[in-house]
């Protein structure tokens, strides 16, 4: 199973492209931000042009009633093959956050290797 690896330390956009750990590789995935209506021009509080949501990102399309679009980002990923060596990996880390989900990239779990405070 491939996991998001960051670490709390490399939170400035400076330190996101130093590996979080010696297994990370760097890869680029499709994060997909969703509007949660089928039209921007619908949301509550737009006030004029919409242009705006379809400047950004790509594949601009309605599923299921709601309006998504694609953003293309390089992140680091681990490759941890069962649950031995997930707990293998944050033995090796120390004090780690695992998140089934995450509002950067939805669609894979996240490990944040927690070796400094961040909010």
């Amino acid at each position: 199973m491939k996991f998001v690896v960051s670490r709390a330390s490399n939170s400035w956009a400076a330190d996101k492209e130093k590996s979080p750990c010696p297994e990370a590789r760097r890869e680029t995935l499709v994060r997909v931000d969703e509007m949660s209506l089928d039209d921007p021009r619908k949301r509550r509080f737009t006030i004029g042009d919409t242009a705006w949501w379809y400047d950004d990102g790509t594949n601009h399309r309605v599923e299921d009633g709601i309006d998504k679009r694609d953003f293309h980002e390089t992140v680091w990923t681990v490759e941890i093959m069962d649950l031995a060596e997930l707990l293998m990996f944050i033995d090796g880390q120390g004090k780690v956050i695992v998140r089934l989900r995450d509002t950067d990239m939805p669609t894979m779990p996240h490990i944040e290797i927690y070796d400094g405070w961040r909010e």
